[in-house]
């Protein structure tokens, strides 16, 4: 990209010193323009599978489960489905744009596979109390769940702690230079073309021009 640096070699004539420069311009531009590329595509790939919102996307959610109020306080436009497998086939055919599932739910589903060919994009942290009801004549009952509410307390946390939801994240392949960098890709073309060329008429230089001089001059010296 540059010259040495040292001071040992430098360019000497007015063309070696403009072809120098030319050189220098051309491989700091190059490498500035791959950098940010580089940068670019590293920061898609890690924020394109990251939504900061619900807001207006097609989210599918099973019937009888609170997802479907949790969709619809994040804007969403939520589509139910009664099977798992519904909702899934109705994903990957593209005709909703995720599917919100309660945290035990999901791992439920992905212990047993189901989950296997989906990713895992992000985790909302919602939440809603759930109650139950009794009428009159269930006091009793009432009052025989209150009073063991604790244990029940104790024994649902045991349980919902043996269901553990593991990321899915898929393999990302990203390019440095898509549709939307045609300018630039153009733009680093060109430069690696000079840059040849320029490489190329040095070492046409090196071998024509340079070693005719030195023949010429062992010739001179040999005729002293």
């Amino acid at each position: 990209m540059t010259t040495v640096g040292y001071g040992d070699k430098s360019p000497k004539s007015i063309v070696a010193r403009i072809f120098s420069i030319i050189w220098i311009m051309l491989g700091l531009i190059t490498m500035a323009i791959f950098t940010a590329n580089v940068t670019s595509a590293l920061t898609a790939a890690s924020l394109e599978l990251t939504p900061n919102t619900l807001n207006g996307a097609k989210i599918g959610v099973l019937n009888n489960g609170t997802e479907f109020e949790h969709a619809l306080s994040e804007g969403a436009n939520p589509k139910v489905y009664k099977e798992i497998d519904n909702c899934i086939e109705a994903l990957n055919s593209k005709q909703i744009d995720g599917m919100l599932l309660d945290h035990y739910t999901a791992s439920f589903y992905q212990a047993r596979d189901k989950l296997k060919s989906l990713i895992i994009v992000t985790k909302f942290d919602l939440r809603r109390d759930v109650g139950l009801l009794f009428s009159n004549d269930r006091k009793e009952l009432a009052a025989c769940l209150g009073f063991y509410r604790s244990n029940i307390w104790r024994l649902t946390q045991t349980i919902t702690s043996t269901y553990k939801l593991n990321k899915q994240k898929p393999i990302t392949n990203f390019s440095l230079f898509d549709d939307s960098t045609l300018l630039i890709k153009q733009f680093l073309y060109i430069s690696l073309g000079v840059l040849g060329t320029l490489l190329l008429l040095g070492t046409v230089w090196e071998y024509l021009f340079r070693s005719n001089g030195k023949v010429k001059g062992q010739v001179e010296l040999g005729d002293k």
